[in-house]
């Protein structure tokens, strides 16, 4: 074989040409065979080396990334040089762009104004109205302590030091002692600060409760001088919010917990008793019996005894806050309390316990007080002048005056009379409190928030009395004009006998009257029987009904008499005392005789509208259902959501005080009340009416608390019956066949009969 590149090279075992392609690279030639994989051309020379390649590879690759970022560059600079507008801007986007900065700001000003104004606030006002007046006053103390340098700072504007000598004075040279107190005060605070980190970290917190907690404290003072409206509403929601939360509390958590940890422990007792009888499976059936948990029926009654305590507990609780809010505002607020004391068929018993009370703990007000407004009243002349002698401390206080006793020279004969002296400031506050209660009563009615009553009618009435109430020369006209009707037609019923050259326009001088309240020996007898409420009074409180001196009271037949004093007062006289709570009531000490007390709030009844209640009255002693509901709404009174006979049965609770039909002895409070009674509105109540409907209301209470049943409409009926005689007005002829049943004796009904005489 010849040596050129294409003679035979020589074989390897196998056929394999592994060795010639191997002695052809140790010479750094290609083989024939391989001419084809390689390129011949200006970068590829004959024998180019490895390294080299590898050097002429590199250089290409620069120069393809120089190429790459050289065109990169070139279309940065020709985007660049073209206008482009941001995406925020688009069209199409500008609506959600606009939307999402609105939404950022707004959520950036809600948290710092939540955050820095509105929580702080909040928390600050919770504390002063849930937290006790001591507990309060802890934390004020902290946060003002905690806020030193600005209290520095409000000192230094609200007394500015300008003529204060230095600490030090200029031209003394401090002493070394001096240099090593400064220096031990200043280890002082380095070690406070290295002791309680925690405090001087947390010092922005309490910084933001600084200016609530100071307003909270101050705001009482201003708005005192510049509007005491305001601080009454003020204080009225302050002590109203704690028990709306309380109750709130005791509803939505309290309740659910008790029902949780009485199922659980039924459900504990379920596994256990399926453990025991696994267990025993061979023991008796009486053991197994007497091993069982409760029935359901247990189980749901000792939930239901619970849930009782539970709301009793809060009941009390209730009670007291309100107690204390009623006797701290005064005013009308006190007035609607005492009213309320008498609802036992409204309020829970709790309520009703505590509210009895408030008619003898109104805070009195101070002897020198009472002595200036004596002495103004008669001239500037001494008390011991006007009187012969006067007890500073008072007999008793009430929600506008305040009655002491006091002797006097009548006819040359020393007679032991009662004062009663006007409170100073009372009138300002019950305008300022019936001005509030009918503004938040328009508002109200703008929003069109209906309650089951009409409720501006009534405020507009109490408007027009309540300023009435501080004229003591009406009330002593009022006195004597009641009391003479009364005398000598009711028996055992009694006033007292004004003075008339000892009453002026704040003072009313009388007679005194022995005996006690009724309300005291109503919850005497509570007491002593072991009722916790008036509610269901017990043949042991009606047994426990005695005076003082022993004497047993009859707790109907005085409220009877009562009843027949406003058959005298309303149908024949046409003006009658519209405040009989049993405050007002004193039972003497023989127990039989009533004596009626405090005529400053009376109201009188023009022509119509006392005729209008005797052609009432007399329908509802007839029982004639179209009659009288007939007359009610000419009278003025609507009655919404409710048939005839269930308008029937309102007119006997509004118009009568019998008891013995199941409405008269329901709650709206109760959870089995009908229907129809949770749906009936009375939409509109005439001003001139609701006097009356209070008396009613009122002598109602006092029936429920001594479980009673007097029939006001059959010891009115008489009165009505001659009030129309002497009006001329024609008598329907039901009601002459009544009167002459019960002439006859035929008609059974409870109540009085006869003639009555009206002038």
């Amino acid at each position: 074989m010849g040596k050129g590149d294409d003679d035979a090279r020589p074989m390897r075992r196998g056929g394999s040409k592994v060795g010639t392609v191997h002695a052809y690279a140790s010479q750094r030639r290609a083989p024939p065979e391989l001419k084809y994989l390689f390129k011949r051309g200006k970068d590829t020379t004959g024998g180019e080396t490895r390294d080299a390649r590898a050097e002429r590879v590199r250089r290409e690759r620069e120069e393809a990334r120089r190429e790459r970022d050289e065109a990169r560059a070139r279309r940065r600079a020709e985007a660049e040089g073209r206008p482009r507008r941001p995406l925020r801007e688009h069209p199409a986007l500008k609506p959600a762009v606009i939307a999402a900065h609105v939404s950022a700001v707004a959520t950036g000003w809600i948290l710092k104004i939540g955050c820095g104004k509105i929580v702080p606030w909040t928390l600050a006002l919770t504390a002063k109205t849930s937290l006790g007046d001591g507990a309060f006053a802890c934390v004020s103390a902290a946060v003002v302590a905690l806020n030193a340098n600005r209290v520095r700072d409000v000192l230094r504007v609200v007394t500015p030091t300008r003529g204060a000598p230095p600490l030090i004075p200029r031209d003394r040279r401090i002493q070394s002692e001096e240099v090593a107190a400064i220096a031990e005060a200043l280890d002082v605070a380095r070690s406070l600060q290295s002791i309680a980190p925690l405090v001087f970290k947390l010092a922005p917190v309490p910084r933001a409760f600084f200016t609530p907690i100071v307003v909270v404290h101050v705001a009482p003072f201003a708005l005192a001088v510049v509007a005491p409206g305001v601080l009454r509403t003020l204080r009225f929601y302050g002590h109203l919010a704690p028990v709306i939360f309380g109750y709130a509390k005791c509803a939505l958590w309290d309740a659910k917990r008790v029902r949780a940890t009485v199922k659980d422990g039924k459900a504990k007792d379920g596994k256990a008793k399926k453990g025991v009888g696994d267990a025993d499976a061979d023991a008796d059936a009486d053991a197994d019996v007497e091993g069982e948990p409760p029935s359901d029926h247990d189980a749901q009654l000792a939930l239901e005894d619970e849930i009782q305590r539970l709301w009793d507990d809060r009941h009390e609780w209730g009670a007291r806050r309100v107690k204390k809010m009623i006797l701290e505002l005064g005013g009308f607020y006190l007035k609607v309390g005492q009213v309320f004391a008498t609802k036992s068929d409204l309020l829970p018993p709790q309520y009703v316990a505590a509210l009895k009370s408030v008619f003898d703990d109104c805070p009195p007000v101070s002897a020198k007080k009472i002595d200036a407004i004596v002495r103004k009243e008669f001239g500037g002349a001494p008390v011991s002048d006007t009187f012969k002698s006067f007890e500073t401390a008072p007999l008793a206080s009430a929600t506008i005056a305040q009655v002491h006793v006091a002797r006097v020279d009548i006819n040359g004969k020393e007679t032991k009379v009662a004062v009663k002296v006007q409170n100073p400031g009372s009138e300002r506050l019950m305008r300022m409190d019936m001005k509030n209660m009918l503004a938040v009563s328009a508002f109200m009615d703008s929003l069109k928030v209906s309650l089951p009553f009409d409720h501006t009618s009534i405020l507009k009435e109490y408007r027009a009395q309540v300023p009435l109430e501080f004229d003591f020369k009406r009330e002593a006209q009022m006195l004597t004009l009641i009391g003479d009707a009364i005398h000598g037609k009711v028996p055992d019923v009694e006033t007292p006998k004004a003075i008339p050259e000892l009453c002026t326009g704040r003072v009313v001088t009388m007679t005194f009257v022995e005996g006690e309240s009724l309300g005291t020996i109503i919850q005497r007898a509570l007491t002593a029987s072991g009722t916790s409420s008036a509610s269901g009074f017990s043949a042991k409180a009606a047994a426990a009904m005695k005076t003082s001196g022993g004497n047993a009271v009859d707790g109907g037949a005085l409220i009877g008499k009562l009843i027949e004093t406003f058959g005298v007062q309303i149908f024949a006289l046409g003006k009658f005392h519209s405040d009989p709570h049993p405050g007002n009531l004193l039972v003497g000490p023989d127990g039989r005789t009533l004596s009626v007390i405090d005529f400053g709030q009376t109201k009188e009844l023009d022509t119509d509208t006392r005729l209008s209640l005797a052609r009432i009255t007399l329908a509802l002693a007839a029982d004639e259902r179209d009659a009288a509901l007939s007359e009610i709404r000419e009278l003025g009174v609507d009655l919404k959501n409710a048939s005839d006979d269930f308008a029937f049965k309102c007119a006997y609770i509004l118009f009568d005080t019998r008891m013995d039909i199941e409405e008269a002895h329901l709650s709206p409070l109760d959870a089995d009340i009908p229907p129809e009674m949770r749906i009936v509105k009375i939409e509109t109540i005439p001003e001139s009416v609701f006097m009356f409907i209070r008396v009613v209301a009122l002598v109602r209470g006092m029936l429920i608390s001594l479980d009673s049943d007097v029939h006001a409409r059959m010891i009115w009926r008489p009165y009505a019956m001659a009030a129309l005689r002497a009006a001329g007005e024609r008598i329907p002829a039901w009601a002459l066949e009544q009167e002459q049943e019960i002439q006859n004796g035929t008609n059974g009904a409870n109540g009085a009969g006869g003639e009555v005489e009206v002038s």
